[in-house]
């Protein structure tokens, strides 16, 4: 974080950005897990092709498409510049809205999961699964995902099995 934008943080606080009431909790910035075990169990009930159709839907979704939005002080501005700054945030706001509920998903093909959510590790992992025939799909969740694959794996798994493409 670069000293602009603590500044700009600290500053957005004292002005009162966040906007909670004395004594009332700030809200999670997060869905919760339980929400990623439900998108887990609704995909584990389709058929294959549409299961590896809606993981790389999933996969595609978690993808980071931009660094966290910069606070801004928008109390020294008039009506006309703040409603043009909140015009201007609403793409952000409705891209995050299509977005799944849940927490980001832990990814692995044969035994290989995705490093990070990032664009260029997310591309080269699709092109991977492109090049492996899924056979198989096993999700996991809870404890069981954590024990094995520690507090990468704490909000889910997604395990594609299959095996690589002959070359002649």
């Amino acid at each position: 974080m670069t000293i602009f934008s603590t500044r700009s943080y600290l500053l957005a606080a004292l002005l009162g950005a966040s906007r909670l009431a004395a004594g009332q909790a700030a809200p999670l910035q997060y869905p919760s897990t339980a929400r990623s075990d439900a998108w887990m169990d609704s995909v584990r009930r389709l058929p294959l092709p549409q299961q590896v159709a809606a993981v790389r839907a999933r996969l595609l979704a978690d993808t980071v498409l931009r660094h966290p939005q910069q606070y801004a002080c928008t109390t020294l501005l008039s009506a006309a510049q703040r409603a043009a700054y909140h015009q201007a945030q609403q793409p952000r706001e409705q891209a995050e809205a299509a977005r799944p509920v849940g927490n980001l998903l832990l990814y692995v093909v044969d035994g290989e999961s995705l490093a990070t959510n990032y664009p260029a590790p997310t591309n080269a992992f699709l092109q991977k699964m492109a090049a492996y025939p899924v056979q198989r799909m096993e999700f996991l969740s809870g404890p069981v995902a954590t024990a094995i694959y520690g507090s990468r794996g704490a909000n889910g798994v997604v395990i594609l099995l299959g095996s690589p493409l002959k070359r002649r």
